[in-house]
């Protein structure tokens, strides 16, 4: 074996000093000694004494501190332990009776097996009722050289030990059930009765995730086991690093155990000792990052804040000062044992968590109270909360003056010199001037009594713009438009329709170039809809067309909006009779554009006219030229065409069949036309 389970008389250093093995180094938990089995003399063989095992770096041999002794007096480990305890301690035979280990003295001496004269004895220890604990069930398995003749002879003792009359924690004493499984996994699940049904369960600790619904956590609970002990164990198992085969600590079982085991002792109803948080930090940084992120979480944090709910006072402040992260904190500021927190944590940090509790239980305490509390337990005014920017400060203002314990006027007048990155002005821009409330109604309407617009960007900086509060740009690049969000529920319609005039006269004054926009938001809006008469909104829309150049489909809508029936249809008779002047007029300047260009191009040949007529293929214009090229045929003296030479009568007869084709004029027309130019009779 490599390693044996406590309750031994003796160490390993004791081990090495009998043995005269020579010291090299010492490091915190270990010494380096030169090696008797290769011979090397460069302490080469570290012995590791918290753990009570050896290793040589050089040769590769390795063993528990019996098995160090044994193979140097070529003995076995049970003639090895009485021995060692015999040269060490003088009354080592007078404690034997009593330690829970005479079996191992009944055995022959020089026999060499821990077997022989074993059977027999066993039954006496259980008779006797000896063997009071796992660790000394185990100890005696552990002289058996033959793992499965002793598992056979012990199993009956260990299942008692292990159930009804367990003396082992498994967080606490970890090692030895780890050492247990290590060597005698095998052959507990060979036993199939229902007596090693927790044994078996315990072997497989290390290999699954032992969930409160599963049946193995059923079998433990019912053996005694508590649910907070085995889920702790279940995540020591991961870390068992002499189980080769045991869970990765990187898969995604693994991060399940890690956050099942994080919150269940962050939700501990008590303190728990320095050693769990120490592990509780340690997951925390290992996990900071999940390998595989089950569900989606990025790290151990993110996998165990859901249905966490800390209540211990020594937790919240480990969470507070190692964790840091934010989390909604329910404690009972009023209960003494909380007050540490106020004494341990920064100031900043305990005043976020006091606002917390504060905003979360308001109803149920006054707030004189509170304050009060915070004084006696801090030394300061609250009040300095909101001297710099915290994550709450602007939910605990609001919650403050609707309270009435802070005047929004007076608080205004004391730190309106601060400047525009002060956070009580913060506080002020983003609580009282969005017209949060009925009180902030009533102070702006105070302040915009006393200040104009620009007066106030000078005190709250020049990036402030009241109209902001309320309306908002929407979209993207040319896209953009304004939203207008003025509705106050707790305000008159009267109310209203003066803040939407605060809204207009920000704007005006302030940002003249975005008023048009605003206006016509404004118009769209359903809340200003509401709150004006039809007529009014229409004879704006009006006044705002004589000043914009504004079109299409949502001006369209607000016409269809606010006009009237008859007003709509006049407009859009006007609107008919405007087009088609329009077109008129159009239709007049494209025929002056074409008498221009054929002044330029008629030359008098019939190769001009075919040119000019070429250049337009819509029938109407085709038809307007045509009879501009006729007009100018008939001009032509009575069988010219026969005094042609060939390209011109080629042209003349195109042109020919183009008006024939086209038929601007009747047809008997162009007939008697083309017979007159050749020289023929009319018809």
């Amino acid at each position: 074996m490599d390693s044996y389970p406590g309750d031994f008389p003796f160490g390993i250093m004791d081990v090495v000093e009998l043995l005269h093995l020579r010291i090299r180094r010492r490091q915190a938990n270990s010494v380096y000694v030169d090696c008797p089995f290769c011979g090397d003399r460069r302490g080469k063989m570290n012995v590791n004494f918290v753990k009570n095992v050896w290793r040589c770096n050089y040769c590769d041999e390795h063993g528990g501190m019996l098995a160090l002794y044994a193979r140097l007096n070529n003995t076995t480990t049970s003639d090895a332990y009485w021995e060692i305890g015999e040269a060490l301690c003088n009354d080592f035979h007078r404690e034997r009776p009593n330690s829970g280990y005479e079996m191992a003295g009944n055995q022959q001496a020089g026999t060499g097996s821990p077997v022989s004269g074993t059977q027999t004895d066993l039954a006496g220890y259980e008779r006797r009722g000896e063997l009071k604990t796992v660790q000394q069930a185990l100890f005696v398995l552990s002289l058996f050289d033959d793992t499965e003749r002793g598992y056979e002879a012990m199993h009956t003792q260990l299942s008692r030990l292990f159930t009804q009359n367990r003396t082992l924690s498994l967080v606490y004493d970890f090692g030895v059930l780890e050492w247990f499984i290590r060597f005698y996994a095998e052959q507990a699940k060979k036993y199939r009765g229902k007596a090693d049904l927790v044994l078996r369960t315990l072997m497989k600790l290390p290999y699954m995730n032992v969930k409160p619904d599963s049946r193995e956590f059923s079998v433990l609970t019912k053996a005694g086991y508590r649910c907070d002990e085995i889920i702790l164990a279940n995540s020591l198992a991961v870390w068992a690093d002499r189980l080769p085969d045991r869970l990765s600590s990187k898969s995604i079982t693994a991060e399940k155990i890690a956050a099942a085991c994080g919150r269940m002792l962050l939700n501990a109803p008590k303190d728990l000792s320095e050693e769990f948080y120490e592990y509780l930090g340690w997951l925390f940084r290992f996990y900071d990052s999940f390998t595989v992120k089950y569900e989606g979480f990025q790290g151990l944090w993110e996998a165990v804040q859901y249905g966490l709910n800390p209540t211990a006072p020594k937790t919240l402040l480990w969470m507070n000062q190692t964790i840091q992260k934010d989390f909604p904190y329910r404690f009972d500021v009023f209960d003494p044992q909380y007050d540490d927190l106020a004494k341990e944590l920064e100031r900043d940090n305990y005043m976020e968590l006091f606002t917390l509790q504060m905003l979360h239980s308001r109803q149920a305490i006054p707030l004189k109270q509170w304050l009060s509390r915070y004084q006696e337990l801090t030394g300061a005014d609250y009040g300095e909360y909101f001297r710099s920017c915290h994550k709450n400060s602007g939910r605990a203002f609001a919650f403050l003056v609707e309270r009435k314990e802070i005047d929004l006027w007076e608080f205004f007048e004391q730190h309106r010199d601060g400047g525009e990155y002060a956070p009580q002005l913060k506080l002020l821009r983003e609580y009282a001037l969005r017209i949060s409330s009925w009180r902030c109604f009533r102070f702006v309407e105070r302040l915009l009594a006393e200040y104009t617009f620009p007066h106030l960007q000078t005190i709250f900086g020049e990036r402030f713009y009241f109209h902001e509060c309320f309306v908002r740009s929407e979209g993207y690049y040319s896209r953009r438009e304004y939203k207008t969000y003025i509705s106050r529920p707790f305000l008159t319609a009267e109310q209203q329709r003066q803040l939407y005039d605060w809204v207009e006269l920000s704007f005006f004054q302030t940002e003249p170039e975005k008023y048009e926009d605003f206006v016509l938001s404004a118009l769209k809006a359903p809340e200003i809809q509401r709150l004006y008469d039809k007529k009014a909104l229409a004879a704006v829309l009006r006044q705002f067309f004589l000043h914009s150049e504004y079109n299409g489909y949502e001006i369209n809508r607000l016409k269809e909006t606010f006009y009237s029936k008859e007003e709509l249809e006049d407009e859009r008779r006007v609107e008919a009779e405007r087009k088609e002047q329009e077109k008129r007029l159009e239709q007049e300047k494209r025929t002056i554009q074409k008498r221009e260009k054929l002044q330029q191009l008629y030359n008098g040949s019939a190769e001009s006219l075919v040119k000019f007529i070429g250049g337009y293929y819509h029938q109407d214009e085709k038809n307007e030229v045509l009879n501009m090229a006729f007009d100018k045929l008939v001009e032509w003296p009575v069988g010219c065409v026969r005094t042609m030479e060939a390209k011109g009568a080629h042209a003349f007869f195109e042109l020919c069949g183009e008006l024939v084709k086209s038929e601007p004029r009747p047809r008997h027309e162009i007939l008697n036309m083309v017979l007159t130019l050749i020289g023929g009779e009319a018809a």
